[in-house]
């Protein structure tokens, strides 16, 4: 089963999201992807709640960068078919700081221009809009970091990528998206 099947992109890159469909019950399939982590030792699966599945990398292999994919899986969406949903990405702690780093530099950035061009507009010191290409430079860089991130944690995507794969082997899935 492929995931990137629908993905016309360069080859080896992951979509974050995808949604699969099985005839299997949501308990089967679960129980399928649990079983599947503890047969193996590269894989932590922490089942949340009765629908969620969180799977990440052990923690002594895990690295600043490390992916995490959750998966939710559904029953009453289609009728007699099971729908999981999956995302890849980044851990929620790591997810949080870009989040608030973005956001007070938009927020730095907007305010900051905006007096920046009252002083220029009423001919006082412009050199306040200094502001605003500092605010895309530093924008840049984060997302420079953030694609870093992703090429470091490339491997290990891969990793639970493949362990998702040969666990949901032996029922049907289709990918829809």
């Amino acid at each position: 089963m492929p995931f990137n099947k629908l993905d016309k992109s360069k080859i080896g890159k992951i979509r974050p999201r995808f949604k699969l469909v099985s005839p299997e019950s949501k308990v089967d399939i679960i129980r399928l992807i649990r079983k599947a982590a503890d047969e193996t030792k590269t894989i932590d699966c922490i089942q949340q709640q009765s629908r969620f599945l969180r799977i990440s990398i052990p923690l002594e292999k895990q690295h600043y960068w490390s992916p995490v994919l959750k998966l939710s899986c559904d029953e009453n969406e289609i009728e007699n078919k099971t729908v999981i949903r999956g995302h890849v990405g980044p851990n929620e702690s790591v997810w949080s700081i870009f989040f608030l780093v973005y956001a007070g530099i938009a927020v730095l950035g907007f305010f900051g221009g905006i007096w920046a061009y009252a002083q220029w507009f009423f001919e006082k010191n412009p050199y306040y809009l200094i502001i605003i290409p500092f605010t895309f430079i530093v924008m840049s860089s984060m997302l420079i970091t953030s694609k870093f991130g992703q090429r470091k944690a490339h491997l290990q995507t891969l990793h639970i990528m493949r362990f998702l794969r040969k666990a949901i082997d032996p029922v049907e899935c289709i990918r829809i998206i």
